[in-house]
């Protein structure tokens, strides 16, 4: 309020050294019209929104700007523990993992922007566990959520650096640069996302998917997404296979999906289809049985047998409303059974909002089942199906819990036959995740 009164009266100021300067009554007249225009302008410019969207097409709150440069992100800390979890995966012990996102967008033109996101992450998360298909904190033996693996935990890290186009009257999308192969394919409204949503690995993206990029799922890539009708669009993905920029066209990871939204008896919905495809070289472990990986997952070249030039498979994402207060959602998955460790998998669950009378507070179960593939068993032994399930409720005492404000989520995960193993008793995990969103 300070500054805002010393502009009008500066702008008073120069008004009244103008008005004294004039000779004559028109003069006058005009001056002062100058000077209501330039106080006009100065409070378009003060007061001007930017809707500033995420990474996915999310709504940001509005960010006042000179320049239209959109800035954002949040703080997630996670801490999680086990119980029943056998001495020799390593006790019932406790760890913890922090990640910090900054989002940074710059307007290229009236409908072209440009992003850059920056990360810095300190921690692994629950690693004292048994060997599992799905993790219960996203860490990168699985699809990419919120905790990267980098070389330096605790250096900046640049995980996207995108231009985004829109084309033909909004009808085409156009995205290039480094991106993160995750945020345009395989999305769900009600199981997405590790920072307000479900936590476990297995809740957020389908396992089944063999994501091309880094380790980490970020990459040099081109995504088209048509939007024909306004209840359906076609996404297509080309990719960098490992994300390494070596042989960039050469081992790509292919990927296409349609979209159709719906009003299933008044509520909405999103019915995703996909199929892709890496051709990268994948190859199972002489010394580990149960790796089954991309070829250059495995470090050591003396240990990789070649099994076959690429991986593919399908899969499917829903998100459906149900009521007012109650949502839906599910998963299924297929790969090849011949470079993997399980070929199948499905997941699914309920969000509650609304909980005790509380707009923006949620409640989530879910529960998913992995189902080993052929060659695994036979290699490992391994052949029951891993059963995880997950509940969370978020409470959040400002903000709404998705874009803004705090949130601070209890959860509890129970995992059975861990790695397709039923001689391990079931693991418990418990956790608490604290998000500030800005």
């Amino acid at each position: 309020m300070r500054r805002e009164k010393w502009r009008w009266q500066s702008l008073l100021v120069m008004s009244l050294l103008l008005v004294g300067s004039a000779s004559e009554a028109g003069e006058v007249e005009d001056l002062k019209k100058e000077v209501e225009v330039l106080k006009e302008k100065v409070k378009q410019i003060e007061e001007k929104e930017v809707e500033a969207r995420d990474e996915k097409g999310h709504k940001l709150h509005p960010i006042r700007s000179l320049y239209e440069a959109r800035i954002s992100g949040g703080f997630t800390g996670i801490v999680q523990g086990s119980l029943n979890n056998e001495g020799s995966f390593g006790g019932n012990r406790s760890e913890g993992s922090m990640s910090t996102d900054v989002f940074l967008e710059f307007p290229v033109h009236e409908k072209g922007s440009f992003l850059l996101r920056l990360d810095v992450q300190q921690g692994g998360g629950l690693a004292s566990m048994p060997p599992v298909f799905a993790n219960p904190n996203g860490n990168t033996t699985g699809p990419n959520n919120d905790i990267e693996t980098f070389n330096s935990a605790q250096s900046l890290n640049l995980n996207e650096a995108r231009h985004e186009d829109s084309l033909f009257n909004d009808h085409l999308r156009v995205v290039f640069g480094h991106i993160d192969l995750t945020s345009w394919f395989d999305e769900n409204d009600l199981a997405n996302k590790e920072t307000f949503q479900y936590i476990a690995q297995h809740f957020n993206n389908n396992i089944t998917i063999d994501w091309g990029g880094s380790v980490n799922f970020f990459g040099p890539g081109v995504v088209f997404v048509v939007d024909p009708l306004e209840i359906a669009d076609v996404s297509l993905g080309w990719f960098e296979g490992d994300g390494n920029y070596d042989k960039i066209f050469g081992q790509p990871f292919l990927i296409g999906q349609v979209t159709l939204r719906t009003q299933f008896v008044g509520r909405e919905g999103n019915y995703r289809f996909y199929g892709w495809g890496r051709f990268t070289p994948h190859c199972k472990s002489t010394s580990d049985p149960a790796i089954f990986s991309n070829c250059d997952l495995i470090e050591d070249p003396a240990d990789r047998v070649r099994i076959k030039s690429g991986n593919s498979g399908f899969g499917l994402s829903l998100d459906q409303e149900i009521s007012e207060s109650v949502g839906f959602w599910a998963r299924f998955g297929y790969q090849d059974p011949d470079v993997s460790q399980f070929d199948n998998a499905v997941s699914g669950g309920v969000v509650l909002s609304k909980m005790l009378g509380r707009s923006h507070d949620r409640l989530g179960l879910a529960y998913g089942a992995v189902f080993p593939a052929d060659d695994f068993k036979t290699a490992t032994g391994r052949s029951d199906v891993e059963h995880y399930a997950e509940l969370y409720y978020k409470y959040v005492p400002f903000g709404d819990g998705v874009l803004t404000g705090l949130h601070i989520t209890p959860d509890l995960q129970v995992v059975a036959n861990p790695g397709g193993d039923g001689g391990i008793d079931p693991v418990f995990i418990w956790g608490l995740r604290t998000q500030v969103s800005f």
